[in-house]
């Protein structure tokens, strides 16, 4: 998984990994050299990650990459993701009838803003919801005193 942006001619997408969580579970193996909170540079290769799977069987192994790339959680730059996301789904790929020409012949970058489903979108709002619930747990309510310091709002007594 690189940090490209497929919807821009793969151009690389430099940033800093504000939000970095590696899929996990059977036959799920990740091997990467960054870490949440590193920046993605402009002077290397942007590969990210390389996301390996095994199973009995091809589809199988579809199966798991496709879980987990749903499990990722990358936040601070543009990656390969969707468009891996795609070529898996794909006919051509899903038959075994592709060639190094796979993006020439099915690839545009209309096909990584189509519709969500249902449960993608749902997948999102709750994500969404469960970040900023986590954010929110993390901040201390703070009223300003009359001296124009900052306390706690929780220290505060009302009368």
């Amino acid at each position: 998984m690189y940090a490209e942006d497929p919807a821009n001619d793969f151009l690389p997408d430099i940033g800093k990994l504000v939000r970095y969580v590696r899929p996990q579970g059977p036959g799920v193996r990740v091997d990467d050299g960054f870490e949440e909170g590193m920046d993605i540079p402009i002077y290397y290769d942007p590969m990210i990650a390389k996301l390996i799977t095994h199973g009995k069987d091809r589809e199988e192994a579809i199966s798991r990459v496709l879980r987990a790339i749903r499990e990722y959680v990358i936040v601070g730059c543009e990656t390969t993701l969707p468009f891996c996301n795609y070529v898996l789904r794909h006919d051509a790929f899903t038959s075994g009838n592709f060639d190094t020409h796979f993006v020439k012949h099915y690839f545009t970058p209309a096909v990584l803003k189509e519709e969500l489903s249902k449960e993608e979108q749902q997948a999102g709002l709750i994500l969404s919801y469960l970040l900023q619930d986590q954010s929110n747990k993390n901040r201390k309510p703070v009223v300003s005193t009359s001296n124009g310091t900052e306390r706690s709002a929780w220290k505060i007594r009302r009368s």
